[in-house]
């Protein structure tokens, strides 16, 4: 979630209740492709934004209501605050004005940090640590008493109901290191008049305590008796006075003996007397993992330790160590290290020769741990390698090595906890922080609800617990409940990020403000909508406005007003074709409105398989010992409510599992499975995920589907080129040569206006062509090299027609539907359904005939217009060989499939 955006000209306060009740009037918006689009917003309004992939609709609701307020924003803070802003410019509008608070809720900004998780992001984590800090209740990790602070009252209260009737002895420790200190402590006791002492069970006069009684060479304490009294009520205010003087001089800690044995401890401080251990007093940052205080020391707060993967170091025990085993030590570079395993190895007789599968379980440990003596005397070990290597990681390509067999591992310390393990002990009915974190998030909102009566008597407790458990209420409102707080947020989809950010805006109670959604159904079951929707229309409430760029028809429908951009995306794109009510919508001839009227996907022939990859137990998150079958040469739609973990057996476990299993490189390990079988036959593996294409305006998508190589090799085999000596570097904005200096090739200049918004205009050198100069007397089929950047994906492929390199390039932009973009288009520019189909095509040149296609929501951004076209991309991957395994929740594509996994 993004900061909140600003107001008027004016700078009016955000809850300024004449501001929120004024209408938002747009006027002029000409944003990427809108053409002067004139709109006005009323207060308390829920307005979807709908249309085709790349008519306009976030360029209208991010890059111009939301871009604006931002501005305004950022410009209202000091000159000094500005300086560590980012500066923004003005969009291109005539007029907007007033612009409300803007808080901006999307999927194009993915967490890295591993420190985020579900709690942080909402803000529950901060609430519980606090929770704790106030409430919960401390029990001894060695013996499990309860270990609570001991007033002398209380004491006292606690001796009369435990030993009613006894005779009673108070004492409190002194401490005595040695027998010249206990020298002086006895001086000090005689002079404040304490004469008896407890000594090894014993009450005994100090003059007749020798120092060798009391310490027989080692540090140790004496029980000093404060008092003699008897546990009865007349007797209490003695007992107490007792106490308190015991306390007041052993440190907080005072003990009462009875004639029959008993021993009562007790402690001013947290002390267990069963265990003689003291604890610190609990606070905010001993529950927070981001907090020296409270995380774990080994992991340092982040749950995990990096660890060396042998899987990846030894991927194949069919192999022996001298045919290559050991991938890690292959190449001139590790010569020196296959010679010693050679000597060593013949020492200990070790059959280097066989295959590793053919090796017992003690010359396995042998090769991986070494022998007893290690080094530099005998064998030291694979690991005991890779420890002096993490030595020497301050090297770059050491560093880039290591990446390479490294994996993360659970800290053995903290268990995955994160914090400190004197931070388990506090609990909350028997729930302590990580407990808690551990819960589904629904779980979490019953556990915190049955504890209201704990923190009625105290105003500060409960508006702790309202918060936390209204911001918990909210995760279960948009679908969410599935998800542990303790989830780390870059492992969430990009749906599900936007629905965790989507709680902290429902948690700021604004009043006049402006929520711009990005289709926040993405990711989530047509079950989960309507309670969505009823989320997205609280927002709406106070005078607010919802802006939700949306293609789900029940969020549209539900929507007070829809403003659809059309007819068409990109040049085609950026009018008002309609504005309304969904009623009246569903009666309109516009794309969005026929594609309302449709009914669902008929039925097709199912096509047969021709094998299977089976995978066996799988149990990561929480997936419970699963088996499942995908079919080979078919299209697998893998479907299930938020959560069911669609993307724990797909993404995180079949996917990685057959790429190492092939030798290809995957982007972590698999989740915990048995085995996956099936595989043998695939030419390769391909994954398409919701992650972004980037935000810099250098990349575009000749440059991403590597068409900008063809081009720069066919203008430099022009004989002009060849001529002047051009060679294909020279034709790339990215390098220094044929591109314009004036703006580095990124064809606009940045002018730094210090604490003002900085100035972006089109470079005066080469007119936001990107290049200048000779480069451009170089002209291949009638083009040169920057008009080659304005051409469509349509007009290359037409003019190029006859060039099979650039043809094959551009098919698959043209075969999903992107032939209206522009090769130099830059990727930052792109809609989420743009931004989706691109990485589809890119896959399309990327997979080999008869690989493995696996697609994480492949219809998330588009419109039900371009579903068809992408239906028919997944249909001829099949027909060529190809296995596509989809997750999705759009049941028109479940329909459409050969297999489905629910």
């Amino acid at each position: 979630m993004r900061r909140p955006g600003w107001l008027d000209n004016a700078g009016a306060h955000p809850r300024d209740s004449r501001l929120a009740m004024q209408p938002t009037k747009l006027r002029g918006a000409r944003t990427n492709n809108l053409r002067s689009i004139d709109l006005d917003i009323e207060p308390g309004t829920f307005l979807a934004i709908v249309g085709p992939s790349g008519a306009g609709k976030s360029s209208l609701a991010f890059r111009t209501l939301y871009a604006e307020g931002q501005r305004r924003y950022v410009e209202s803070f000091s000159a000094y605050a500005r300086q560590f802003l980012e500066r923004l410019s003005r969009p291109p509008v005539d007029e907007l004005d007033p612009v409300p608070v803007g808080i901006a809720v999307d999927r194009q900004a993915p967490v890295r940090t591993s420190r985020s998780t579900v709690g942080t992001m909402t803000e529950i984590a901060d609430y519980a640590k606090h929770l704790w800090a106030h409430a919960a209740e401390l029990h001894c990790p060695g013996c499990g008493q309860l270990v609570h602070r001991d007033a002398p009252t209380r004491a006292a209260e606690s001796v009369m109901s435990e030993l009613p009737g006894e005779k009673l002895l108070v004492t409190y420790p002194i401490a005595v290191a040695d027998q010249e200190h206990f020298i002086g402590v006895r001086a000090g006791l005689l002079k404040d008049g304490y004469r008896r002492v407890r000594v090894a069970g014993e009450v005994r006069d100090l003059d007749r305590v020798r120092p060798s009684d009391v310490t027989n060479g080692r540090s140790t304490h004496i029980d000093v008796v404060a008092d003699r009294t008897m546990a009865r009520p007349r007797d209490q205010a003695r007992l107490v006075e007792a106490l308190e003087d015991a306390m007041r001089r052993g440190s907080g800690r005072a003990t009462v003996w009875s004639a029959e044995g008993a021993e009562l401890g007790f402690s001013e401080g947290l002390h267990c007397p069963s265990c003689d251990r003291s604890f610190r007093r609990a606070t905010p940052g001993l529950f927070s993992f981001n907090s020296p205080i409270g995380a774990c020391e080994t992991c340092r707060g982040f749950g995990r330790t990096i660890e060396i993967d042998l899987e990846r170091v030894i991927p194949d025990y069919g192999l022996s160590p001298d045919d290559g085993g050991i991938r890690a030590w292959q190449g001139k570079a590790t010569q020196w290290e296959r010679r010693e395993l050679k000597k060593h190895g013949k020492k200990a007789r070790m059959p280097l020769d066989r295959p590793l599968r053919e090796w017992t379980p003690a010359q396995i440990d042998w090769l991986i741990e070494g022998d007893e003596r290690g080094y530099p005397k005998g064998w030291w070990g694979i690991r005991s390698w890779f420890k002096w290597m993490e030595s020497r990681a301050y090297k770059m390509h050491v560093r880039v090595f290591l990446s390479r067999y490294r994996k993360y591992e659970p800290c053995k310390d903290c268990g995955g906890t994160r914090l400190k393990p004197e931070a388990l002990a506090w609990h909350i009915d028997r729930l302590s922080v990580p407990d808690l974190y551990a819960l589904p998030a629904s779980d979490a909102l019953s556990f915190l609800e049955k504890q209201s009566d704990r923190f009625t008597g105290d105003a500060g407790a409960a508006l702790l617990w309202r918060e936390a458990v209204g911001r918990l209420r909210a995760l279960h409102d948009v679908g969410l409940g599935y998800l542990s707080l303790d989830r780390t947020s870059r492992t969430l989809s990009g749906g599900e990020t936007q629905r965790v950010a989507l709680t902290s805006a429902l948690g700021a109670t604004l009043n006049g403000a402006m929520f711009v959604l990005d289709e926040p159904t993405v990711g989530l079951h047509p079950r989960d909508v309507e309670r969505l929707l009823g989320v997205v229309r609280a927002l709406a409430k106070d005078e607010n406005v919802a802006v939700v760029v949306e293609h789900d028809p029940e969020m549209i429908l539900g929507a007070d007003r829809v403003v659809e951009l059309g007819p068409g995306a990109g040049e085609n794109g950026g009018e008002i074709v309609f504005d309304g009510t969904p009623a009246a919508l569903r009666k309109a001839e516009t794309a969005t409105g026929v594609a309302l009227q449709l009914e669902g996907a008929g039925s097709r022939k199912r096509r047969a398989s021709n094998g299977a990859i089976q995978v066996t137990g799988a149990s990561g998150h929480n997936l419970r010992g699963v088996d499942a079958t995908f079919p080979l040469g078919v299209m697998t739609c893998v479907t299930g409510v938020s959560g069911s973990g669609k993307s724990s057996l797909v993404l995180e476990t079949l996917l990685p599992a057959v790429q190492r299993r092939l030798g290809l490189k995957s982007n972590g390990a698999p989740l915990d499975h048995e085995k996956v079988t099936g595989f043998d036959a695939l030419k390769g593996v391909v994954g398409v995920d919701q992650a972004p294409l980037g935000r810099t305006s250098r990349g575009n998508a000749a440059t991403y589907l590597k068409i900008w190589d063809v081009f720069r090799k066919r203008f430099a085999d022009r004989p002009l080129a060849k001529q002047r000596g051009y060679k294909p570097g020279f034709f790339s904005f990215n390098v220094a040569g044929g591109r314009c200096e004036a703006c580095r090739g990124d064809g606009a200049e940045t002018v730094e206006m210090q604490f003002l918004a900085d100035v972006v205009f089109s470079c005066p050198e080469c007119q936001g062509r990107r290049f200048v100069g000779p480069v451009l007397d170089v002209r291949y089929r009638g083009l040169d090299i920057a008009e080659v950047l304005e051409l469509t994906a349509h007009q290359a492929a037409e003019r190029f027609a006859d060039d099979a390199l650039i043809a094959k390039a551009l098919r698959p932009l043209l075969d999903v539907g992107l032939g209206y973009l522009r090769l130099g288009q830059p990727l930052n520019t792109l809609s989420g359904g743009e931004a989706q189909r691109l990485k589809l095509a890119e896959a399309l040149l990327r997979a080999a005939p008869g690989s493995l296609l696996v697609f994480d929501e492949p219809t998330a951004g588009l419109h039900a217009n371009d579903v068809a076209p992408l239906l028919e991309v997944l249909d001829g991957l099949v027909e060529r060989g190809d296995t596509v395994v989809v997750v999705e929740h759009d049941m028109r594509v479940a329909a459409h499939a050969d297999h489905v996994i629910d």
